[in-house]
């Protein structure tokens, strides 16, 4: 029988495949240094490839009884290693495993294997998958800082979409952070936390009315306002706090903050009030304290602005006072004028002769921009005064009452209930003014034409 001893020398075909598998090994070399993620997605499918080549040239190679079949092995081991390494290392084992841990809800461990990849292997065709699953990892773990930045980064690369479910877990997240941080007393964050909840839900409203979460925002987003504007008055951030309580007031007059946001914002007024006055700055005090004007007054509240304007005002020097009266005299803002002339008088009584004229004018032309009555001359009477007129007011009514008018005496008196108040005036056209202690009954404006030498006799009934 012939025995097949002749050695043969390589191939073209086997030199070809030995430069080529040369190559592929510096090419995956390099590619490791610079781009790992990429590295280890070619790696296993170029491994297979080789391997296979590699054992058919080894083994004929061998059948030739060619030593450079050796070679060949030796590519054969190096690239199977390659599969078994990408197996066990790489993206490819990470998500593998990440997702074994999700499924299993241990999310603490998908999060150690997901992470590993979106830090590391950003080229990585997993990375995609493991970015999304590693964000839902975070927010079943209550990440909720870490979910945020992860769902924001999945939304920028188009990997989610920015709709009902993924703005549900903003809108979580954003609450739980703001509480996490208010129970630190880290006001700042817990604030712009619960805003970005607000947003979020606005934009919820807005874009899916008929959806429950839209329903939800209906009393959430009044809650978490009233919260950051409690926030911004412990942080003495008084401007953004009655900010906030006045948004609540006028944008959701029927939620079950309104209410308490009107007691909260006169209290802001109030103690920012307070705080300016005792770092004398008295003419921040003044305008704060002047805030409290324009609220929805009630009884309680009218009575609670008397005290404080004795607290606040009583000791404020009088050239403040008179600053900031005048100041809002000559821009014609009469209500805040008129109450700043009325509390010179009422605390600074030496100066009343002063401030009367002011305080008269004021509270005609406040009274005459509002909601008032016709205020007229009831009865005349000819006598025999010489050139002047009498003007008699008569209050027959159960609450005092203030008249003012603007004559050649500038007049600003209290009548009590149930008497009356003789005034001697030069005769002619003037603007008058009767205002209830009764804050519920309207004021009465009026022209009042006094004739020389005539009693003019006005009633109040009511």
């Amino acid at each position: 029988m012939y025995t097949y001893k002749r050695k043969n020398k390589a191939g073209p075909g086997s030199i070809i495949f030995i430069i080529l598998f040369l190559l592929a090994i510096v090419s995956l070399a390099y590619l490791f240094y610079m781009n790992k993620g990429l590295f280890w997605d070619i790696l296993p499918f170029a491994s297979m490839v080789i391997v296979i080549i590699s054992l058919i040239f080894a083994i004929f190679n061998f059948v030739r009884r060619n030593y450079i079949g050796f070679l060949f092995i030796i590519f054969f081991i190096i690239f199977l290693g390659g599969i078994i390494i990408s197996s066990l290392f790489g993206p490819f084992s990470l998500n593998y495993r990440g997702n074994r841990y999700f499924e299993e809800t241990d999310y603490r461990q998908a999060i150690s294997f997901y992470s590993e990849i979106v830090n590391n292997y950003q080229s990585s065709r997993y990375f995609d998958d493991a970015l999304i699953n590693i964000t839902y990892s975070y927010y079943h773990n209550n990440d909720c800082k870490n979910t945020i930045t992860s769902l924001n980064k999945a939304i920028d690369l188009g990997l989610l979409d920015k709709n009902l479910k993924t703005n549900k877990i903003f809108i979580d997240c954003y609450q739980k952070l703001g509480d996490s941080y208010s129970e630190a007393k880290n006001y700042q964050l817990a604030a712009l936390n619960y805003l970005k909840a607000v947003d979020t839900y606005s934009l919820v409203k807005q874009k899916y009315p008929d959806s429950d979460e839209a329903f939800v925002a209906e009393y959430k987003i009044p809650e978490l306002i009233f919260k950051t504007a409690n926030i911004y008055k412990q942080e003495l951030n008084w401007d953004k706090a009655a900010e906030l309580f006045t948004k609540v007031i006028e944008m959701y007059p029927d939620s079950n903050y309104s209410q308490q946001a009107k007691v909260l914002l006169f209290t802001s007024y109030i103690n920012s009030s307070i705080y300016y006055k005792n770092n004398s700055e008295y003419g921040k005090s003044i305008n704060e304290f002047l805030k409290t004007l324009e609220l929805d007054i009630d009884q309680k509240t009218s009575f609670k602005i008397s005290h404080y304007k004795q607290v606040i005002l009583s000791d404020i020097p009088l050239s403040y006072l008179d600053r900031q009266g005048y100041n809002f005299f000559t821009n014609e803002e009469y209500k805040k004028a008129a109450f700043l002339f009325e509390s010179i008088i009422e605390f600074k009584p030496s100066h009343k002769e002063t401030y009367i004229g002011y305080l008269a004018e004021s509270k005609i032309n406040y009274i005459s921009e509002t909601d008032h009555k016709t205020l007229s001359i009831d009865d005349k009477e000819e006598i025999n005064i010489g050139e002047k007129s009498i003007l008699i007011i008569e209050n027959n009514s159960i609450s005092s009452i203030n008249f003012y008018i603007d004559s050649d005496i500038q007049i600003a008196s209290e009548i009590k209930a149930n008497s009356s108040t003789e005034f001697e005036i030069s005769p002619g056209t003037y603007k008058a003014a009767i205002e209830f202690d009764n804050k519920g009954l309207l004021p009465l404006f009026g022209n009042l034409s006094l004739a020389e030498g005539n009693r003019n006799m006005i009633t109040i009934q009511f």
